[in-house]
């Protein structure tokens, strides 16, 4: 018996009409997109006196790059983006051999990225059947996956919205005495956002069908048997998800300090060495008004950002030793090889407190935002629910007490380890360049990296063992 919402699906006048008989690539869609990008300069250069200067640039520049779908089950794209950007430097002539330059920079970009659909289309999956199919006010049909036979038929709908700030500060002082170069100074970043992202999962949702309920077995199915057309045909979804609708704008900050010295020192006509050391540290992110949420992995519990003795973050800052970046480097020309070689090498460590991606933040968390719902049926023979049954549980106001916790009940729950910390990057390299002739020269190199405590985002589900 073929499910009732396949029977709309393919009744409805919005399904794409056929223009051959064959089983695939029978349908056509004409897209359309547009690249559409406008920028402006103004850069002013003015020297005070013979010691000082003075440069301002500000940038103003916009995109905006829309797409459209001649079929009317596919949706329609949007992406705007209004980009602020404005630097200054202030360069002093101390005296001959002590130079000072401040500089500042501000930057601002919003970024405006959605998905919707023709208004004929209107609330299309509640019209099918499909249960909770459109959440209020949201028209549209929700994804329909199932494979190369069946595929592209409605949209998540993912949405976002950024609205990012940059501040910056740094000063530097160069002074040159004898052999040695010295460098010193000091950096600051002020990095607050804004924004709100519907999730992975997106505004509208999905209906997976891969195969596996028309397959040869539950578990281990012989290879080819099952097919995510039939399940479809039948109703029974794989997994379903949406993601935040309803949810509302959040905002995080970090800083970043930094401060640095370093020695350029010609120690002899053939060989410079370079030496400095580098303090950088991260200030976790906060959420101005501590609405996230984490789950403590020791104690089982739901914490809350500056509750109950927990940080702002939810997580520890790094502030020590490793916060210190040592460099090293140099350059010789051995007199043994006529000068015509120069070998050079370098040592470094820096430092990148990862973003981690928007779908992974903690202020997406309930109860400060409706759940994101992802709930995949693996290793059963059927599902819990059906095609006509939805997406279940969206529409769901439980609350978030403890010790239920029943608003989280099928919620994707995002997770911070308590010790997250930038990732340090460990780099060195090692070179040799040599001139044959008057206008021919040969270099040979190594490159080496290595990273560590760098975030890898995985899956934390339960795992579950399969029968032998």
């Amino acid at each position: 018996m073929i499910d009732p919402v396949a029977q709309a699906l393919f009744a409805s006048s919005l399904y794409p009409s056929t223009v051959n008989n064959n089983l695939q690539q029978n349908a056509l869609n004409t897209t359309r997109s547009q690249l559409n990008s406008n920028q402006g300069d103004i850069k002013v250069d003015y020297q005070l006196s013979n010691k000082d200067r003075i440069s301002v640039r500000f940038t103003r520049a916009y995109q905006n790059n829309p797409t459209s779908n001649s079929q009317p089950l596919l949706a329609n794209g949007s992406s705007a983006a209004p980009i602020w950007n404005t630097v200054g430097d202030w360069t002093r002539m101390i005296s001959p051999n002590l130079v000072n330059s401040v500089r500042f920079g501000w930057s601002h970009i919003t970024l405006n990225t959605g998905s919707s659909f023709d208004s004929s289309v209107g609330a299309l999956g509640n019209t099918l059947g499909i249960g909770n199919g459109n959440p209020s006010g949201i028209d549209g049909l929700p994804s329909l996956e199932a494979g190369n036979l069946l595929r592209n038929l409605g949209d998540r709908l993912n949405a976002q919205s950024f609205d990012d700030h940059v501040w910056q500060l740094e000063d530097s002082l160069s002074y040159t005495r004898g052999r040695h170069t010295f460098k010193f100074g000091f950096q600051y970043w002020k990095e607050p956002i804004k924004t709100f992202y519907s999730g992975n999962n997106g505004q509208l949702g999905f209906l997976t069908f891969n195969g596996s309920f028309t397959a040869s077995a539950v578990t281990k199915p012989a290879t080819n048997s099952g097919n995510g057309v039939a399940d479809f045909f039948l109703g029974l979804p794989s997994e379903f998800g949406r993601g935040l609708s309803n949810g509302r704008t959040w905002e995080q900050s970090t800083n970043v300090y930094a401060g640095y010295a370093q020695d350029t020192w010609r120690l002899t006509d053939r060989l410079t060495v370079n030496v400095g050391v580098r303090y950088e540290a991260h200030t976790p992110w906060v959420e101005t008004n501590d609405q996230q949420a984490n789950y403590d992995l020791k104690t089982q519990q739901i914490v809350f950002a500056g509750q109950n003795g927990t940080s702002r973050s939810l997580y520890d800052g790094v502030y020590g030793g490793k916060a210190f970046q040592p460099r090293i480097g140099f350059a010789w020309t051995p007199a043994m090889l006529g000068g015509h070689t120069v070998v050079r090498g370098a040592f470094t460590v820096s430092s990148y407190l990862e973003g981690t991606g928007t779908n992974l933040r903690l202020p997406i968390n309930p109860p400060f935002n409706p759940a994101e719902l992802d709930v995949p049926y693996t290793n059963v023979a059927l599902p819990a629910t059906s095609s006509s049954d939805g997406i279940v549980g969206s529409a769901g106001s439980a609350s978030c007490d403890p010790p239920a916790y029943a608003c989280y009940a099928g919620a994707l729950l995002r997770v911070w380890d308590n010790n997250v910390q930038p990732a340090l990057s460990d780099q060195w390299n090692l070179t040799v360049q040599h001139q044959f002739w008057g206008n021919t020269t040969v270099q040979l190199g190594y490159v080496g990296q290595r990273g560590t405590h760098l975030m890898v985002p995985f899956s934390y589900s339960q795992r579950q063992c399969e029968q032998s």
